[in-house]
């Protein structure tokens, strides 16, 4: 239970810096598509929070600026 807890904050974290810094949001898709990494993978990473995704509406969304490492 505190693990899903800790990633729910964490994903509300994400969104509210994202919205509040006014950068492009795109979806994850796209991102991954951008960036060559399978769709699924990327989702995964957005389940565990090892990428600052956050889900808007039911879609999951990330800063187009950000590059994974």
């Amino acid at each position: 239970m505190t693990r899903l807890l800790a990633l729910l904050v964490q994903e509300s974290l994400h969104k509210r810096i994202g919205l509040i810094e006014g950068r492009r949001l795109i979806a994850l898709s796209q991102w991954a598509r951008g960036n060559g990494i399978n769709a699924s993978s990327a989702a995964n990473k957005a389940k565990r929070q090892t990428i600052p995704a956050f889900r808007v509406r039911g879609r999951w969304m990330i800063v187009e600026e950000y590059r994974e490492e």
